[in-house]
């Protein structure tokens, strides 16, 4: 039976027995990835499996006596016989309650009860993308057997594959993991448990997301990585709700019933836990122009920290480890937690969102909801129904905001005077906050700006981020928030958490002790070269996904574009600065129902399990805050994009994006090329985008504002949506790729030297346009045209007179009269095709503009 709450001990560190089965959860499997690579158990196949049931199971037993530190490896033992559960005895040296606990974790986590396969198994030995048979898809695609650290956008798109090469590139991975263990984890000792944690975890991700955790006779969509994460979430979750031998066997055997209703399989077992930070769109983008584009990376990176900071203050709370965090980014995070956290979860979110409170007077709140998983939900076919629970409780928190909190705390900060305004000289020029004296005076700009302790902080971050060659972060217990927050320093600090963007180790300054620091390296930062230990620090190095795209101006010295500069960098004449938005058509569908497939009866099954909801989540991860800046470079017309981008925010699968507004369609167009080919070329997984063009000095929150509705409307363009709204117009990415390639044509004709086509030719074409247009919006009306039904009418004889009279002009080369004739012909065939060139058209008015000399 479970324990009390009380077992769920929180701020003081994790358990040795929670920590063992994390360590147990992420390596039970560890000798697949080995298997991958040619290594063989000691003694051979045969006697392994005799010794362990299953071979693999002896070859993790190897594995872990080299990378564990000497004085942990028994513990782990019950690794051994996980598989072989007869063995799981004292005698062996063996917990059997441990050993129980990941046998059922494992069942849990992948869903269903599934034979293992051996050392000869047939089949691909590659991670299969989980976008490849996504709502009914079928594309066979997998993923390269590269570190994250490897990848780029030209090799990380899932591809078809052979086994043939795969012992070699598993094997020159595998030599590269166990290097990297070595280095990093047998140097650990007592005392450093949770850095060894977070240092196993970072590398398993770093080198086993490549990896299958099963292939021969299963669906290979899930990587090695994501089952064991979930494993150990589980197999913590069993045993700090202190889950004994009998227990467990009750439960596997109802998993092992074929028909599904004995008793133990409605035991609850654990509570899915999702939290929301709320008011995110409000905080980043409700600030001014002036100045914006040197405070607005560091707030939207804040708001990333944030979410992680809070997600790991209530594993904190709770006593789980690293491995409970099934999701976290872009102001979301999702964990599993044991059934005696439900007695501690109102405190956590009551402590949490007073904080908030002090810090953000309001603006920022936290939504968490959790649901209990029932034993039997975990199954294929089942887990898709707590899932959707868990919605429902993260809806109906988000609906009763600060609901929670006493009287006492909401009347300390709402209902208060608002200050007495009307004085620019002790206003915050970026928030309009209210000071008695400006933290900071930037002169450097057309207008002097007045910054107040926190936008200055948040100018700061951005500035350090554009220049780090290292990312630094420090968990430790919670700090007391102080009484007037005046940095987001304090704020991360009283969660337990600091960070650092630096250039120079020696920058990052823990003053929290004793603390776990995790290291990141960029820009060539080298952790054996550079890193010295510090008394009360342990230090970790960690891969850590990191969105970059930073535009860099050289005058008069290099700095980070204003928005201003990146006004001025436009093509032509028309200049404009502009933002760009996307994000995943029905994302929240693709989770709930994207898994179902018909199972040999014709019945649809949904096969989501919490090992499937991981790894879906994860890929997504990989392409928005992995790949995503590196389509910049990207393309014929990279050149177009350099240091005309500034990438303020890439996380879950949202994007916002701040540019010189004619880079910004163009990086679109390469970013969907990209994620089409992520996606396996899906037709059910499609992302749409909205870019606003604004002035110079125009208020960021109104260009944000703009281009959200922009992408609204692309959204509600037909019921597949997958579109970009530019310009006034609304259309599929493939039409967008073709005005284009047309509105290129029309604007270099305009601006060659010496002209091939007058500026009168664009504006001719714009004018049918509009005139096709007017005539088909009136001829719907009056019911003469279905909505939908291609349109002739008048404004077919004006472009037949108009392009007859533009291609007798003597000046006009041969080439381009041609391709007038080609467009007249392509448009009277397929009249649709008008919106096409009216985009086109706008498009090149715009390029054109001011760019003929004389």
């Amino acid at each position: 039976m479970a324990k009390d709450a009380s077992h769920c001990k929180g701020g003081v560190g994790l358990e040795r027995t929670v920590f063992v089965a994390a360590i147990a959860g992420l390596l039970h499997d560890i000798g697949k990835f080995a298997s991958r690579a040619g290594e063989t158990p000691p003694g051979g196949w045969e006697q392994a499996k005799q010794e362990a049931g299953y071979a693999h199971a002896a070859l993790s037993w190897q594995v872990i006596q080299g990378i564990v530190p000497a004085g942990w490896v028994e513990e782990l033992r019950a690794v051994l016989y996980h598989h072989h559960l007869a063995g799981a005895t004292k005698e062996n040296a063996v917990d059997p309650e441990l050993a129980y606990r990941l046998a059922l974790a494992d069942w849990l986590s992948s869903g269903e009860r599934e034979p293992e396969e051996e050392e000869g198994a047939k089949g691909i030995p590659y991670v299969l993308s989980p976008f490849s048979r996504l709502c009914g898809h079928h594309a066979e695609r997998y993923y390269p057997a590269l570190s994250l650290g490897d990848l780029t956008i030209d090799n990380a798109m899932p591809a078809q594959r052979t086994s043939q090469p795969a012992r070699d590139e598993f094997g020159r991975l595998w030599q590269s993991f166990h290097r990297q263990a070595e280095r990093r984890l047998t140097v650990m000792k007592s005392g450093e448990e949770e850095a060894f944690l977070e240092a196993l975890y970072a590398l398993l991700q770093e080198y086993t997301w490549c990896v299958p955790s099963a292939y021969a006779k299963h669906v290979s969509d899930v990587s090695l990585f994501d089952h064991s994460r979930m494993t150990a979430a589980l197999a913590v979750c069993l045993t700090a709700d202190g889950r004994d031998v009998q227990w467990c066997q009750e439960v596997m055997e109802g998993l092992k019933d074929k028909t599904g209703a004995l008793p133990a399989l409605e035991r609850e077992t654990a509570v899915l836990v999702g939290g929301d930070i709320s008011g995110v769109q409000k905080f980043i983008y409700s600030i001014t122009s002036s100045g914006a584009a040197k405070s607005l990376r560091g707030r939207s990176f804040y708001l990333q920290l944030l979410t992680e900071a809070v997600a790991r203050y209530v594993l904190r709370e709770l006593g789980l480890p690293v491995t409970n965090i099934i999701y976290l980014g872009g102001g979301n995070f999702f964990l599993l937690a044991p059934m005696c956290a439900q007695a501690r979860l109102p405190a956590i979110q009551q402590e949490v969102s007073r904080r908030l409170l002090a810090a953000h007077e309001g603006g920022l709140h936290l939504a968490l909801g959790w649901s209990p998983v029932r034993a039997g939900e975990f199954r294929v076919g089942e887990f898709h129904n707590a899932w959707e629970g868990l919605h429902k409780a993260i809806g109906r928190a988000k609906a009763r905001p600060l609901a929670h909190l006493e009287d006492e705390a909401l009347a300390q900060y709402l209902g208060q005077g608002m200050g007495v305004g009307g004085d620019p000289d002790k206003t915050c020029s970026i928030c309009g906050a209210e000071f008695e004296k400006p933290a900071h005076r930037d002169t450097s700009g057309a207008e002097p700006l007045r910054l107040c302790s926190t936008c200055y902080g948040f100018e700061e971050l951005g500035t350090d981020l554009a220049r780090a060659k290292w990312l630094v972060s420090a968990h430790f217990a919670p700090q007391a928030l102080p009484e007037h927050v005046e940095n987001w320093r304090a704020v991360l600090q009283s969660f337990g958490m600091d960070f650092w963007a630096v250039e120079d180790l020696r920058q990052a300054v823990v003053k929290v002790k004793p603390a776990v620091m995790l290291l990141t390296p960029l820009k060539g930062g080298d952790v054996e070269k550079e890193t010295s230990r510090i008394e009360g620090v342990t230090q970790v190095e960690v891969y850590r996904f990191f969105p970059q795209l930073v535009p860099w101006c050289e005058q008069p010295e290099k700095h980070i574009c204003t928005f201003d500069e990146l006004c001025e960098a436009s093509t032509g004449g028309f200049k404009r600065w502009g933002v760009l938005r996307m994000d995943v058509d029905n994302l929240g569908r693709l989770f709930r129902k994207g898994f179902v497939r018909k199972n040999g009866q014709g019945k649809d099954v949904n096969h989501l399990t919490l090992s499937r909801v991981a790894s879906l989540s994860f890929a997504l991860r990989l392409f928005f805050e992995g790949l995503l800046p590196g389509f910049a470079g990207a393309g014929e017309h990279a050149a177009l994009m350099q240091d005309r981008l500034y990438l303020q925010y890439a996380g879950g699968d949202d994007v916002f994006l701040v540019g010189s507004w004619d880079a910004l369609p163009i990086f679109a167009l390469e970013v969907q090329k990209g994620f089409c080919q992520f996606v396996c070329e899906n037709p059910y997984v499609t992302i749409s985008a909205g870019i606003a063009l604004a002035p110079e000095k125009y208020p960021l929150y109104q260009a944000a504002d703009d281009a959200g509705n922009a992408e609204d409307k692309a959204k509600g363009w037909r019921a597949e949506k997958n579109a970009l709204h530019f310009l006034g117009f609304t259309m599929d990415w493939q039409e967008v790729a073709e005005a284009w390639r047309w509105a290129r044509q029309f604007s270099t004709w305009c601006t060659a030297e010496p002209p091939k086509a007058p500026k009168a030719l664009v504006q001719l074409l714009l004018n049918l346009y509009v005139g096709y247009a007017q005539e088909r919006e009136q001829a719907v009306r009056r019911g003469r045209c279905a909505p939908a039904q291609v349109y002739f009418g008048p404004w077919m004889w004006r472009l037949a007179y108009y392009m007859a009279r533009r291609r007798s002009d003597s000046h006009m080369p041969e080439e381009v009269k041609q391709e007038l004739e080609e467009l007249e012909k392509r448009l009277v065939q397929d009249p649709r095709q008008m919106e096409i060139i009216g985009l086109a058209a706008r498009w090149a008015h715009y390029l054109a503009r001011g760019e003929r000399k004389g």
